[in-house]
């Protein structure tokens, strides 16, 4: 018994460093510079899995069919569109997305990761504002480098939400439980510090709007139905009165702001004045959507974009994938990201319900707004998260006391 739960629990690490490989791999950084270091994590994280588990890795025919697929587009792709950049993304493929489909086919606990999250996040906090804060502020690729760590501080601020909500912490703490005080204040300086993190050093918008939409699916699990409908009516009205006078806001937030220290609006206004608000993603978008006109069904595999418009990737996660997959790959990609929702609405368990959710908002909401899936481990993990959801020789259902009934997972 003793044997499962240390295997448990290390699952559960791994998993949490696959999820957190860029705090990782920034810690690392800070310290030694090593070429390709996310390959080399997680090929070590794939190793450690492998000689943990052994034969206890099962992995689901949901999970094998889809990396299967990946891998055939991958090699089509290198014969179509040569082989720099498909077989860049194979690469990628073959250590970020096996790692993750590894990760997720062994036993592990939600709540557990979302703990040991808090220790690499907070890790990494300390890291950056002893070693990396001043030198990055300063350096001349400020606007490529504050970019992956804007990204690396969400998920800090959501896994701290879910902590703060569905564990009841600060009732504990009032009682006079000091460990449970030092926890709350703990996650509390995270939270507060990530946040200034990716809204005063870094000029990235797109992670402030992961953040607020995986918030607010969080703070939607704790209300009434009642509730919900004020909720949503309020919000609609909200929604109303920004649309109308955003011009107003926006002129107002940078007069204010300009000449200050919030980066994004910082960002905003530079780009305001030289008339793309976008970054130049409109430009990719434009150029994506006339490609996939053309041939909607199929599309043109991977890396014809980058050849033809001469860019690193689109920018876009739907956009890539019709690109790459058509409409077709596209289907089938979103099958069991429709199952992963459906199943977050349906979960009646808090922790299970919240770390869903933070899969969704950390896993895929920032693939709305920069990067390539294909270079991203934490969609990795939840994309063979959610082909996994249902497997019943690996199902593991997690009790309201966070106990494992594992007599229950060997009958199943």
């Amino acid at each position: 018994m003793d044997r499962i739960d240390r295997r448990e629990k290390i699952n559960s690490l791994l998993a949490a460093a696959v999820i957190a490989e860029t705090n990782v791999c920034a810690i690392t950084s800070a310290f030694v510079t090593i070429p390709m270091v996310s390959v080399l994590l997680m090929a070590a994280i794939l190793v450690s899995c492998l000689f943990i588990n052994g034969k206890g890795i099962q992995l689901s025919p949901q999970s094998t069919i889809a990396f299967v697929l990946f891998g055939v587009l991958l090699i089509f792709s290198m014969l179509l569109n040569g082989f720099e950049v498909a077989g860049e993304r194979f690469l990628y493929f073959m250590t970020f997305g096996l790692t993750a489909m590894m990760v997720v086919s062994v036993r592990q606990n939600p709540r557990l990761i979302l703990k040991y999250l808090l220790y690499i996040y907070a890790v990494h906090l300390i890291v950056y504002f002893l070693f990396q804060r001043n030198a990055m502020l300063d350096a001349e690729d400020y606007w490529y480098v504050q970019m992956g760590i804007a990204y690396g501080f969400v998920p800090p601020v959501i896994v701290c939400v879910i902590f703060l909500i569905f564990r009841n912490t600060y009732e504990r703490a009032r009682k006079g439980n000091k460990h449970r005080f030092r926890q709350v204040l703990l996650i509390s300086i995270i939270f507060v510090a990530s946040s200034y993190v990716f809204l005063i050093d870094c000029g990235t918008r797109g992670v402030i709007v992961v953040a607020i939409i995986g918030i607010f699916f969080i703070c939607l699990r704790k209300l009434s139905r009642r509730q919900k409908i004020i909720f949503g009516f309020a919000g609609a009205i909200l929604l109303v009165l920004l649309y109308i006078n955003i011009d107003t806001i926006l002129v107002s937030a940078l007069d204010r702001f300009s000449e200050g220290n919030v980066r994004s609006l910082v960002k905003l206004s530079q780009m305001t004045e030289a008339g793309d608000v976008s970054n130049g993603r409109e430009s990719h978008y434009n150029d994506a959507l006339k490609m996939i006109y053309e041939n909607p069904i199929m599309g043109y595999g991977v890396g014809h974009f980058e050849n033809v418009v001469k860019a690193s990737y689109v920018h876009q996660l739907f956009l890539e994938l019709l690109l790459e997959c058509g409409i077709v790959g596209m289907i089938l990609f979103l099958i069991p990201i429709i199952k992963l929702i459906r199943k977050t609405n349906r979960d009646p368990d808090d922790i299970d319900y919240s770390f869903k959710v933070f899969i969704l908002s950390c896993c895929f909401l920032p693939l709305m707004f920069s990067a390539s899936f294909w270079l991203y481990p934490p969609f990795w993990y939840g994309y063979f998260y959610a082909t996994n959801l249902g497997y019943k020789q690996n199902l593991i259902r997690f009790p309201s006391n966070n106990t494992i009934n594992y007599e229950h997972c060997q009958q199943v």
